[in-house]
């Protein structure tokens, strides 16, 4: 797997004011940080979970994908964030920081009502990710000293590390089959592609590059193929690429081939598109979808001052 770029760090995007087209929904909103994030598909496809500072702090949101029924599903002055559907659409898991530390993992029922922390504990617990039966979560937390991914059952009982390592274990994303756990892993300084069991066992490394960083790795439905962006830098400036590739790490795909920073990958529920963010040279963020071969890419959002 060869790439043609240098790696360089992230891009900080702060304080823009951004018209956000949704279906028939036109919403004018502020987006003060660069942990706004595209929108996750409930499993039915008829609504979208998503966490930006709309209110002035990160919320987690829902919406119909036609623009009708927005409503704060959080609506709390603590910071909230990372909402994923379960897998039957009762639950969503989020992270939060209500709980005065550096984050916990939370579920809640769709409508937002029932918050129950599952981590319950002082460290920073970040990134939750359903098994597909919705018996299990995994996350990142720093319990061990360092980023590593854990594993718990859905009432929060039996935490348990997965990754057993000195390295940082970041963004879990838990496979359709069930088998197994993409993520992120951090050695050597460079941030690669990793995979391993759903019990932590056979850890693999899928990409290997020594001059680029690999982020947000994301499965498609049928598990076939994993989304995942790209940093490196193109005669001086900061840029992010979209790819795809398949789950053994061969026929790995540039998508996007702009001059915008493109990061947040995931696939659509039926497999078809990919919805993804975008930054311009001044550094603001938008929304955008393609197919899954890169073309046909549409805009979401649009942004105004």
């Amino acid at each position: 797997m060869s790439f043609p770029f240098i790696a360089k760090k992230w891009v900080g995007i702060m304080h823009d004011r951004f018209v956000v087209r949704v279906g028939a929904l036109v919403l004018s909103v502020f987006v003060f940080s660069a942990t706004s994030r595209a929108a996750d598909w409930s499993p039915s496809g008829k609504t979208l979970t998503f966490w930006a500072d709309w209110a002035g702090n990160l919320e987690a949101y829902i919406i119909n994908v036609d623009g009708t029924g927005l409503k704060n599903l959080t609506n709390h002055p603590a910071e909230d964030a990372n909402p994923v559907w379960s897998p039957d659409g009762r639950k969503i898991a989020f992270y939060s920081k209500r709980g005065g530390n550096g984050g916990e993992i939370y579920v809640m029922d769709a409508d937002g009502s029932n918050p129950t922390n599952l981590t319950n504990n002082d460290v920073e617990d970040h990134n939750p990710t359903w098994s597909p039966d919705g018996a299990k979560l995994a996350f990142q937390t720093t319990r061990d000293g360092r980023y590593q991914i854990y594993s718990m059952n859905a009432d929060g009982s039996d935490q348990r590390n997965l990754s057993v390592n000195l390295h940082k274990d970041t963004n879990p994303d838990w496979s359709p089959d069930g088998k197994q756990i993409v993520y992120i892993g951090t050695r050597d300084g460079r941030r690669q592609i990793y995979i391993m069991n759903a019990d932590g066992t056979d850890q693999k490394e899928l990409t290997d590059n020594r001059y680029l960083d690999m982020l947000n790795p994301k499965w498609s439905s049928d598990g076939g193929k994993i989304t995942f962006h790209s940093l490196f830098v193109d005669f001086g400036v900061e840029r992010g690429a979209i790819y795809t590739m398949n789950r053994d790490g061969s026929n790995a795909k540039r998508l996007t081939e702009d001059d915008l920073y493109n990061f947040n990958p995931f696939f659509s529920p039926d497999g078809k598109q990919i919805s993804f963010n975008s930054a311009d040279a001044s550094e603001l963020i938008n929304i955008h979808t393609m197919f899954v071969d890169g073309t046909n890419r549409v805009d979401l959002t649009q942004k105004t001052r």
